[in-house]
């Protein structure tokens, strides 16, 4: 990822490679800690069975110690340290020199930032109008929803409900989609409560009723492969239009076995 420099603080990125063995983390901390610095982030990357890259942003706001002294320190960490380099940067912004795959449960994972998906969900709205634009993106949810379960639930032999709602909980949190908070199953039907939900989130004040037609594609289909029945998913609160969280109806369609 990228991370951007808030004003007044002096923050610099360092990139490492690290061997993989027990300690090597935990000596590089140390380290940083004794000079009364903190790590404001940190993210790891594979990069063999034998060692991995780290990736950390150390706050030196009101260090004595500069940041070349603190990696002459750290190449001193020759057991555990291969390599270290400060990372570069534009401007405001911090970013690891090293392209690492980002993994959602062994499975390659992309970042869309607010501009991508403004981007889309706006601009599809603006160019093929409410309806047509409500369709296409329930629609390609679906399809969405139906390729997470092949991906995800199915290897797992995952088929019962409550297994799919955790999945499903630890799916969207994993991915920052947003947060399941609360879920009721009833005889014919699951509600689902989400808060943050990206989709409706940025469309607060800019709609008049519900907004979420991906994710509900993507529901539709997820749990209509984990159920194997005929299903129907309506949004009953959305944050868009000011509710605290965005809230699912599951209504499920007994002895109506999907195909």
């Amino acid at each position: 990822m990228i991370y951007f420099i808030a004003q007044n603080r002096n923050l610099v990125g360092f990139e490492l490679v690290l061997s993989n063995v027990p300690g090597a983390l935990g000596k590089v901390s140390s380290l940083i800690a004794s000079y009364g610095l903190n790590i404001e982030y940190l993210e790891t990357c594979f990069l063999s069975e034998g060692e991995y890259g780290l990736f950390i942003i150390v706050d030196f706001t009101k260090s004595r110690i500069e940041p070349q002294d603190l990696l002459n320190k750290l190449r001193g960490i020759r057991e555990y340290v291969l390599s270290v380099s400060l990372a570069p940067t534009i401007r405001d912004i911090i970013y690891p020199p090293r392209f690492c795959i980002i993994d959602l449960g062994g499975i390659r994972a992309i970042l869309l930032s607010v501009a991508n998906i403004e981007g889309i969900i706006k601009g599809l709205r603006e160019r093929l109008g409410d309806n047509i634009n409500s369709i296409f993106l329930f629609q390609l949810g679906y399809s969405v929803g139906k390729k997470t379960y092949e991906l995800y639930a199915k290897m797992r032999n995952i088929k019962d409900i409550n297994d799919g709602i955790k999945l499903f909980m630890a799916l969207i949190r994993g991915a920052g989609w947003g947060e399941i908070i609360d879920y009721t199953i009833e005889d014919n039907k699951l509600i689902l409560k989400i808060d943050r939900l990206w989709e409706c989130e940025i469309q607060k004040r800019e709609v008049d009723r519900p907004a979420s037609h991906y994710v509900r594609g993507i529901i539709t289909g997820f749990f209509r492969e984990i159920t194997r029945l005929g299903l129907e998913v309506r949004e009953r609160k959305c944050i868009a239009l000011g509710d605290p969280y965005c809230e699912f109806e599951i209504l499920f369609k007994q002895g109506n076995k999907s195909t």
